[in-house]
């Protein structure tokens, strides 16, 4: 077990909001499974501290397919993929879990998805003119000038 996670039991007979505090109140960025469960996706049976308990919804996912999720995410903010004939979770994954789950190389995947799926949004884009370079600002109609936060070209 990494140290940056905490164990939690969402489903506990007497007080189950004992643990939602716990998890609430912890400011480690990802809380892992400390009972088997059945992945919901995959349904496999998912051994204590393989899973992960989403902070938003309490909903529990391997992490395999949990991080899958986030990898084929089309939207800037993931939605937890519980989905049942009766029910589908509006919940969202946050931040904190997404950047602990990734490796380092599919985080900055991620955040670079993340900005081109908002800079697609936003109306008056306007790209630094350098060849290569990423930066990109809002276009104001009283800015005449950008200087590339980048680059620094003007």
């Amino acid at each position: 077990m990494e140290t940056n996670e905490i164990r939690a039991t969402v489903f506990v007979e007497g007080d189950p909001n004992k643990d939602f505090v716990e998890m609430t109140l912890s400011n480690r960025p990802l809380v892992v499974n400390s009972d088997n469960f059945d992945c919901p996706i995959c349904y496999t049976d998912t051994e204590p501290g393989d899973g992960v308990v989403l902070r938003s919804c309490l909903h529990s996912f391997c992490r395999d397919c949990i991080t899958k999720t986030i990898q084929f995410s089309e939207d800037v903010a993931v939605k937890c993929p519980f989905i049942n004939d009766e029910y589908k979770c509006e919940g969202f994954l946050e931040e904190r879990e997404i950047k602990s789950l990734l490796s380092t190389d599919l985080w900055e995947k991620h955040l670079e998805k993340s900005i081109k799926l908002a800079q697609g949004n936003i109306e008056n884009v306007f790209y630094c003119r350098t060849p290569n370079c990423k930066g990109w600002c809002v276009f104001e109609d009283d800015v005449n000038e950008f200087e590339c936060p980048i680059c620094k070209a003007k």
